[in-house]
């Protein structure tokens, strides 16, 4: 077109080719769905509407969120997790198969991988699935937040009266643990039962965990106390010993004695070596697994325990410092060798 001259644009737009639209930034994925109706994408787990079982589905997959297609019709879309072997599974995607068979919501894997659903199906409809199911599609076009208010305030009312039943149960067990001074759950029974509930575990299955929480609580302060009391002047474990630099029968004994079984046979243990080749690492890691056995030890290195004895002669305690060493399971004298002993330290 010159200068000056009148546009022909109109004359030309006829000629011009039609508008095109940026590109979309997005993959496209074929996946195959299995028989619980789920697709592996990046080694996260998604839902999918389950008619689409043993189907090949793809994937239109943006930066943030996919969406899946079938026969080139949208069927869902997931946002992306940012983690990996996850689940991210919609209720609805099952709904039409549970309302066929209601009993099998209980141990279904969409109820456990969806707590808040889990949490409202526990506290007010597990004695009637159909119920739920039925709420649920009621109320299907409704936000997440909008349909767990309606789960609850249209539960049915006979829940109610088990609820009361429940938080007197509760009562009644904290008290229990506070009089059989269990210190864990008295400690954290409120935080952690509120925790149950919105995992949606029952009670029984609460107090279980709750249980098995304060043993193992109770195992490592044991464990932890004995340590203690064994006075270690440094913590080595048999785990970190490294027994290749010995030879085959060497080190065929150290094993052996790293089950333990001389201790309850009542028998002694002589370490003799080299400086530098690891006898008290040694013997400190059979110390401390004796403590996490359950079992009593003292360690102490050989020019104190002579001090301690020749104090104990002299100022008429010894009864008692002999008992000291007689009510443990297993005494470490370490540093046996390397100072010599007076007259009345031998």
């Amino acid at each position: 077109m010159r200068l000056n001259q009148k546009s022909q644009i109109v004359e030309e737009k006829q000629y011009l080719l039609t508008y095109r639209p940026p590109f979309e930034l997005a993959e496209m994925v074929q996946c195959r769905v299995n028989k619980y109706s789920i697709i592996q994408y990046e080694t996260n787990a998604y839902s999918v509407p389950d008619y689409l079982v043993g189907h090949t589905v793809q994937l239109k997959v943006y930066p943030e969120y996919f969406v899946v297609y079938a026969n080139h019709e949208e069927v869902c879309r997931h946002k992306k997790i940012e983690g990996s072997h996850q689940y991210q599974l919609d209720i609805y995607h099952y709904l039409k198969t549970l309302m066929k068979k209601p009993g099998a919501l209980k141990h279904s894997l969409v109820l456990k991988h969806s707590p808040d659903l889990k949490a409202h199906y526990a506290l007010y409809y597990k004695e009637n699935p159909r119920e739920f199911l039925d709420k649920l599609d009621q109320y299907q076009a409704l936000p997440k937040e909008q349909l767990m208010e309606q789960l609850s305030q249209n539960a049915p009312a006979r829940k109610s009266a088990s609820l009361s039943q429940e938080a007197e149960a509760i009562t009644e067990a904290i008290e229990a643990a506070r009089e059989l001074k269990l210190a864990y759950i008295c400690e954290h029974s409120q935080s952690y039962l509120k925790e149950a509930n919105q995992r949606g575990l029952n009670l029984d299955e609460a107090l279980k965990e709750l249980l098995r929480e304060e043993v193992t609580q109770r195992r490592e302060r044991s464990h932890q106390r004995r340590i203690n009391q064994a006075k270690f002047h440094q913590k080595k474990y048999l785990a970190d010993f490294d027994d290749s630099v010995f030879e085959e029968q060497p080190r065929k004994q150290l094993r052996e004695l790293t089950s333990l079984e001389f201790i309850k046979r009542k028998e002694n243990a002589i370490l003799i070596g080299n400086p530098g080749t690891g006898k008290t690492h040694f013997s400190i890691g059979i110390g401390i697994e004796a403590c996490l056995q359950g079992m009593s030890v003292q360690f102490v290195n050989a020019p104190n325990l002579v001090i301690q004895l020749k104090e104990a002669v002299t100022q008429s305690p010894f009864v008692r410092f002999k008992r000291r060493f007689e009510s443990v399971d297993l005494v470490i004298i370490d540093e046996l060798g390397y100072l010599s002993f007076d007259e009345a330290g031998r």
